[in-house]
């Protein structure tokens, strides 16, 4: 079971189709950029409120915006979340992110399950100083 999605904030960064970039935007200030948005890049700082219900949540606010990127710490490197890594694989399947770019807070296990779910072209382990070009 994922953490209650409800005690947590969301940032959701939408990708503009020229490459502009904006800071976070308020939900009704986002709603309106959307209609020119090409694709989401998600950025998790580390997503204690759970990864899938961080980008159900994304959906949910932007449904014909396809997900392009998710990057951030996943939250799964504790022993207590460790077990929810297969679930956690399973269900970021369907989002169908074309870049998973885990950081810090994802662990190893985690990264490992990735890379042999969606294999290594679309799983990008991140580190300070990487650049993301997308």
């Amino acid at each position: 079971m994922y953490a209650d999605p409800s005690l947590y904030q969301y940032t959701v960064t939408v990708a503009l189709s020229r490459g502009e970039r904006r800071r976070p935007q308020t939900p009704r200030r986002v709603r309106r950029i959307t209609d020119r948005a090409r694709w989401l890049v998600i950025l998790s700082a580390c997503s204690h409120a759970g990864l899938i219900n961080v980008l159900t949540e994304a959906r949910n606010r932007f449904p014909a915006v396809p997900l392009h990127a998710v990057i951030g710490g996943f939250h799964l490197s504790e022993a207590t979340v460790e077990k929810i890594i297969p679930e956690t694989v399973r269900d970021l399947a369907r989002f169908d992110p074309r870049w998973i770019v885990p950081s810090h807070c994802t662990g190893w296990r985690a990264v490992t399950a990735l890379v042999n779910a969606f294999g290594e072209a679309r799983v990008v382990p991140n580190a300070v100083g990487k650049k993301l070009v997308f």
